[in-house]
């Protein structure tokens, strides 16, 4: 399960309490203070993007509790074999 993700690619997953445009989960990130959310072992919960086009990608744990259980769900329907 990828557990970073960039502004677009929440956007596309259409998870629940979550906005469906890139600008939309930009300006939830910047109301939310992604940028600067910490684990609780001090961890940084946002990073800059390494591919091209730069821009910052968030871990799954920023995103609302019943996105956070869609977006594991379909990572389990996209890849049934882990428990095999």
């Amino acid at each position: 399960m990828k557990e970073w993700l960039s502004p677009q690619e929440i956007a596309d997953l259409h998870l629940p309490d979550t906005p469906t445009t890139k600008q939309g989960v930009i300006n939830r990130a910047k109301k939310s203070n992604w940028k600067t959310s910490t684990s609780k072992d001090g961890s940084l919960l946002a990073r800059a993007r390494s591919e091209s086009g730069g821009g910052w990608e968030y871990h799954i744990s920023l995103l609302p509790k019943e996105a956070r259980k869609a977006y594991a769900r379909c990572q389990l329907s996209v890849q049934p074999d882990l428990f095999k």
